[in-house]
Parts: C-alpha cells; structure tokens; sequence
C-alpha cells in the first residue's frame, strides 16, 4: 500500500468515532433545546387550552415541538368552528 494511503487508512477509525461522538452529542443537545422550547411553548399557552396541554403532558413521551403546535391549532380550528356554528344557532333563535 502506498504510504500516503496506509497514513489516512490508520486515521479513519478514529475520525469515525470522534465524528459518531460529536454527532450524538449534537443530537442530546438538540432535543434538549427541543423539549425545552416544547414547554415554553405550553406554558405560555392561555388558559382556555388547558385540556390540550394536559393530554400533551400526560403521554409518555413530549411529542416534539412542531406536533404540539399542529395539537393545539387544530384544537383552535374546532372552538371557532363550533362557536361559529354557535353563532349561527344564536342568530336562528333572534329571528
């Protein structure tokens, strides 16, 4: 084998590992950050979604952050969708 070759070939098992290392440190780091700013997030939620923060909290796992927005939007679309149809109901009721 060329000496240049052999002298590169010698280094790669430990390129390899400090590259697995540094990539699972990154990796702890991230999802540190992620569940952090996943309870930011609920905590500065209003009172009035309680319920959805309550179910998040209760799995066995903190679901990451941008599901835990998708929850709660989708919680948001259901109140308006039945308080507008409440409205509608209530405008029935004037007539």
């Amino acid at each position: 084998m060329i000496p240049e070759i052999r002298r590169t070939c010698l280094y790669l098992p430990a390129a390899r590992a400090i590259w697995k290392n540094l990539y699972q440190t990154y990796s702890r780091a991230r999802d540190e950050t992620e569940r952090d700013r996943t309870y930011e997030y609920l905590v500065r939620l209003n009172s009035e979604y309680d319920q959805v923060r309550i179910q998040i909290l209760g799995r066995e796992k903190l679901p990451p952050l941008n599901e835990v927005i998708s929850l709660v939007r989708g919680e948001e679309s259901r109140r308006n969708l039945m308080l507008g149809s409440q409205n509608v109901e209530n405008l029935t009721f004037m007539a």
